[in-house]
């Protein structure tokens, strides 16, 4: 073999071998994070006052579980006050001796009802150490289906659920933080990222983002909730440059499917080419899927997931947030650009496929 083949058989298999490494890589970084060590959680939660919204079910709830375990004072909000009480016994079971375990009942949808609620919590127990925004739901269905306005309007009820819980619980506590210093000086003191130093010590360490898959993709039947979680993700982009001046963590948690009764309730809409393109999937349970946010936030990603594909639409979107493995990931990006490609492909001819079978059977009825 000469020079120049043995050079072109190295190119090729540079060329093909160096992304599928990088892509391995990146693979196995993500399974790393899928557990934690809990003694290193207990050491860095012990004593925090953590406040979860959507704590009351699912996977704000094992959250809660598991943080009030480790020595946190675990406050859950939910709107629904049966789910609520129940919950809110569960988290006083699983606390540590000496740990406060609270409650607090708000219709997150409504701004001023959100900062009403969390400022009483504030007098009572304290600055927020950190905050995990989990609440929110999934009305699948065509768009087509669901243009109804008024009290019966999916697409902003969607936006009020999954967008405005979390935007309302962050401006309440950016709002809260303001008004905890009294204002006697009199040349006003210089601010970062819009907070003097003394209101941004009434700042919570860190803000967690409960997202999706469907925030790095969609399909049809996911027009309405998508839309929502396309804009918490560009929120939470946005908030995480906004507070790195002040040394405050964000992280954006985006979940796989979960055995939760929100999901079982999420199936009673869904269009059946929806279920088509989803395929048949194992359900993970929340325990786990709260596992991986944990052990992803201690590992100090930006981005977590509990789920691979999830994982691997963030890479391909190389979106504004940091990356957890930038090397490899740039490295595999063309890789997995031509999979999401064939995929997306795939989806295309599914629907087209799906409606004309529907058609023909309309017309043969």
């Amino acid at each position: 073999m000469d020079i120049g083949s043995a050079l072109g058989t190295f190119a090729a298999v540079a060329f093909i071998g160096v992304p599928v490494a990088a892509l391995l890589k990146v693979i196995g970084s993500f399974y790393l994070t899928q557990s934690y060590n809990p003694k290193t959680l207990s050491k860095t939660v012990q004593g925090c006052h953590i406040l979860i919204t959507g704590g009351s079910k699912g996977f704000g709830l094992e959250t809660a579980l598991k943080l009030a375990a480790a020595g946190a004072n675990v406050t859950i909000a939910a709107r629904q006050s049966q789910f609520l009480d129940e919950a809110f016994v569960r988290v006083q079971n699983a606390s540590q001796v000496g740990a406060v375990a609270r409650k607090v009942a708000v219709d997150l949808r409504n701004g001023d009802n959100t900062k009403e609620a969390l400022r009483g919590l504030v007098a009572v127990a304290g600055r927020i150490d950190w905050v995990i925004c989990a609440a929110g739901a999934a009305t699948p269905g065509l768009i087509s289906d669901q243009i109804q306005f008024g009290d019966d309007d999916t697409l902003r009820s969607q936006m009020d659920s999954n967008y405005f819980t979390a935007v309302n619980t962050v401006r309440s506590i950016f709002a809260i933080a303001k008004e905890s210093v009294k204002k006697v000086h009199a040349i006003p003191p210089a601010e970062v990222s819009g907070f003097t130093l003394e209101e941004a010590a009434h700042l919570p360490t860190k803000i967690v983002i409960i997202g999706s898959a469907l925030s790095f993709m969609t399909f049809i039947g996911y027009g309405a909730y998508s839309a929502t979680r396309f804009a918490l993700r560009g929120f939470s982009d946005a908030l995480r440059h906004e507070l790195k001046p002040l040394n405050i963590q964000v992280h954006y948690f985006s979940p796989g499917n979960m055995d939760t009764p929100g999901y079982a309730v999420e199936n009673l809409t869904k269009p059946e080419i929806t279920r088509k393109i989803e395929g048949v999937s194992a359900l993970v349970l929340p325990a786990k899927a709260a596992s991986a946010m944990l052990g992803g936030i201690l590992a100090g990603r930006y981005y977590c997931s509990n789920d691979i594909v999830t994982e691997l639409l963030t890479v391909a979107n190389m979106s504004s947030g940091p990356r957890s493995n930038p090397i490899s990931e740039t490295l595999s990006i063309g890789l997995l650009t031509f999979i999401f490609v064939l995929w997306q492909v795939v989806i295309d001819v599914d629907v087209v496929s799906y409606f004309k079978k529907q058609s023909k059977f309309a017309t043969s009825q």
